[in-house]
């Protein structure tokens, strides 16, 4: 079997949450390494489908499938998938359980639940690592404004994050120090300032968020989707990080940037505190906005 050319057909890399699917980014180079100018199809949870957009023109995606129902695959899917030649499981399960965030970070993870191994990763220059992003769309530049995704998991993973009140108190200063916050999210999140210059945008569109969030200066975010999409775009960023996951009731006591997202131009500074994103002072922010 000829195993270049698009005639030669893959499925998978991931599929579940927004995240997961721009951190198994990396399996792309990979594959495409192994089987060059192979046509690859990418698979994304329908629940997902508003991400869409951020995939397009990536230059190893070849069709962009979502998926017949909201978190499993139907009969197009199915059909789509016997044709192919190399399946990856798109919903795979950990490759270690109970201690992998405390050894390696959230790629490296990804690229051994893909089926390869840690000598095929470590194999990968330092650049293939890093999920990239192609930003095709134009972004409308926003002077002096900084782009905030408070909270995680749709709002409701709250021990990923700093308080409202941790929130609050930050807007307020940087306002005074002349900045204007984009605050983007979940609809359902909390408006944290009556301020003129603090911009409630969470009614808008994913995607619309992601294209006026893309013209801010940075942004601070904590470890979501969102964080991800903006490190494989390359753009400024400013990440919150506590040690909140137990698994298996393996408790991430080590490797405090496991759920950091990789910036693709390094333009990302991370701030860890343990126990919680509330510990993280206000002080340490303000430092890294200076750093750009």
């Amino acid at each position: 079997m000829n195993k270049t050319g698009k005639n030669f057909k893959i499925w998978g890399i991931r599929s579940g949450l927004i995240g997961d699917t721009i951190m198994a980014l990396p399996v792309l180079n990979h594959l495409e390494k192994l089987y060059p100018n192979s046509y690859k199809y990418f698979s994304i949870a329908k629940k997902c489908s508003q991400a869409a957009p951020i995939y397009f023109n990536h230059p190893l995606i070849d069709r962009i499938k979502i998926t017949d129902f909201a978190e499993q695959e139907g009969e197009t899917d199915t059909a789509i998938v016997k044709e192919c030649d190399i399946v990856i499981n798109t919903t795979p399960p950990v490759y270690e359980s109970g201690h992998w965030f405390n050894v390696r970070g959230q790629v490296e993870e990804c690229f051994l639940m893909a089926g390869f191994s840690k000598d095929e990763f470590d194999n990968l220059d330092e650049e293939e690592k890093k999920p990239y992003l192609n930003l095709w769309f134009d972004t409308n530049k926003k002077e002096k404004t900084i782009a905030i995704w408070p909270f995680a998991g749709y709002g409701k993973w709250l021990s990923r994050a700093p308080s409202e009140q941790w929130w609050r108190e930050i807007i307020e200063d940087l306002i005074k120090q002349g900045w204007s916050i984009a605050h983007f999210g979940w609809h359902e999140e909390p408006k944290l300032s009556n301020h003129q210059n603090y911009h409630f945008l969470c009614d808008k569109s994913f995607f619309d968020q992601v294209k006026d969030c893309s013209g801010c200066e940075l942004s601070i975010c904590t470890d979501t989707g969102s964080a991800w999409i903006f490190g494989a775009y390359g753009l400024p960023q400013i990440t919150l990080l506590t040690n909140h996951f137990v698994q298996d009731g393996m408790k991430h006591t080590q490797n405090p940037t496991a759920f950091a997202p990789c910036n693709f131009n390094d333009l990302n500074v991370n701030l860890f505190s343990e126990g919680s994103c509330s510990n993280i002072t206000h002080d340490r922010v303000f430092e890294a906005i200076k750093s750009f």
